[in-house]
């Protein structure tokens, strides 16, 4: 299977002859980057512009409607589908710009990361419902709830699989690796939970991370872990599954992160993150845009 690095898409629209940029700045193919076979990508801030057949260079000028898209491998070729308006980066470019600082993202910025996403979700919540718009760039935009937990579930987080069995010498570690080692986890010691009060919530999210890996299979491990966090919104679940993730076992934790500086070992920051967490279950997010869970509907 080929491997394209794909830094924008170009989408002309046939009737208007207007061009929309969609950036992505990363990989399609397996065994590179995440092993994605699609991305989900977010119109550019800037806009469209007329071209000619010609002409492929120019401006992009404010006004035009906003987009969804995403981008696929389908028998060697790709495919570009287009579906909700949205307006806001790509969470695929988010990494590619803050890869560097993610390993030495500090607890502090996790405050304020998080505190920012969810201000955003109350201002919106707080919205008549008809004057609201569209929850996905609140949702996974820049300042969003996803890239915010995304860059707090990185912390710590250790660079590398050297010396770690399970996947195999020297790949990147993603924070995907660690909710499915979580997952396998709980599956494994059933006997433990079972006629608990946690039961229902370990069997929602057994079946959640199953459903992601299985139905998002030509997604990489940045666009699961995504669904992931919009699928614990939709079923008001994502303190629960956090304070899951919180309760694995040392040795399962440690195969990924630093023993002492992480989000779940921290008493006072693995606090804080449930607390702020807590309201998200009390807001409706079933207009979520179908992209985002697509083939999740029976979860």
């Amino acid at each position: 299977m080929p491997r394209w690095n794909i830094d924008h898409v170009l989408v002309r629209n046939q009737l208007t002859n207007n061009v929309y940029r969609f950036p992505c700045g990363r990989w399609l193919g397996k065994g590179v980057d995440d092993d994605s076979l699609e991305r989900l990508l977010f119109i550019d801030s800037t806009s469209s512009c007329e071209m000619n057949d010609n002409n492929t260079n120019g401006l992009f000028d404010s006004g035009s409607p906003s987009q969804l898209m995403t981008t696929s491998f389908i028998s060697g070729g790709s495919q570009a589908n287009l579906s909700a308006s949205v307006r806001s980066r790509s969470p695929s470019l988010r990494r590619v710009n803050d890869q560097k600082n993610q390993s030495n993202q500090q607890a502090d910025d996790i405050y304020e990361l998080l505190g920012r996403s969810i201000n955003q979700l109350v201002k919106y919540f707080d919205e008549p419902e008809k004057k609201r718009g569209l929850i996905t760039p609140i949702l996974c935009g820049d300042d969003g709830l996803v890239n915010a937990l995304e860059k707090t579930l990185s912390y710590g987080l250790k660079k590398s699989t050297v010396n770690v069995p399970f996947f195999g010498g020297g790949r990147k570690r993603y924070v995907w690796d660690f909710l499915i080692k979580v997952c396998d986890e709980y599956d494994g010691r059933r006997s433990q939970w079972q006629r608990t009060k946690l039961e229902k919530t370990i069997i929602c999210y057994i079946n959640g991370v199953r459903s992601i890996e299985k139905g998002l299979s030509t997604f990489g491990k940045d666009g699961r872990f995504q669904s992931w966090c919009c699928l614990a919104c939709k079923l008001h679940l994502l303190s629960d599954w956090f304070q899951l993730l919180s309760q694995c076992s040392d040795a399962c934790l440690q195969q990924f992160y630093d023993p002492l500086n992480n989000c779940f070992r921290q008493e006072k920051l693995n606090q804080f993150i449930i607390n702020i967490l807590e309201p998200v279950k009390d807001f409706d997010f079933a207009h979520l845009e179908p992209a985002l869970l697509k083939g999740l509907a029976g979860v």
